[in-house]
């Protein structure tokens, strides 16, 4: 029964190239085309191509000028960071060195006592 199956699956796929092989043999054939181009419509081919060829032209230029325009804000930016996280590592050593003046201050402000306790 499993080969019943395979031999169907086989002769569908082959069917199927087959069929799709014909068909695109028969509407690839392109028709000749007899006439060639008039001057009049070769002019506006080559017009509308400069047209569109400046038109590309000014599009990249607008591109680059963006780029131009965000990389020097990534640079303002990674500028910024740099100056904040130095700013940063600053505060975070006074903090560090504060906290040890107050550290060693703690002792010496304590009430000193004698030896003598009524309880």
């Amino acid at each position: 029964m499993n080969k019943r199956i395979l031999f169907w699956i086989f002769l569908f796929a082959a069917m199927l190239t087959f069929s799709f092989g014909k068909a695109n043999a028969q509407t690839a054939t392109p028709t000749p085309n007899t006439e060639p181009p008039s001057v009049e419509q070769l002019l506006t081919d080559v017009l509308t191509l400069q047209d569109e060829n400046k038109a590309l032209k000014a599009e990249i230029a607008a591109k680059d000028k963006a780029i131009a325009d965000y990389k020097t804000v990534i640079d303002n930016n990674k500028l910024e960071l740099a100056k904040m996280s130095g700013e940063k590592t600053g505060t975070e050593q006074a903090n560090i060195r504060l906290t040890a003046i107050i550290e060693a201050m703690i002792p010496m402000l304590r009430r000193k006592t004698v030896g003598i306790s009524i309880f």
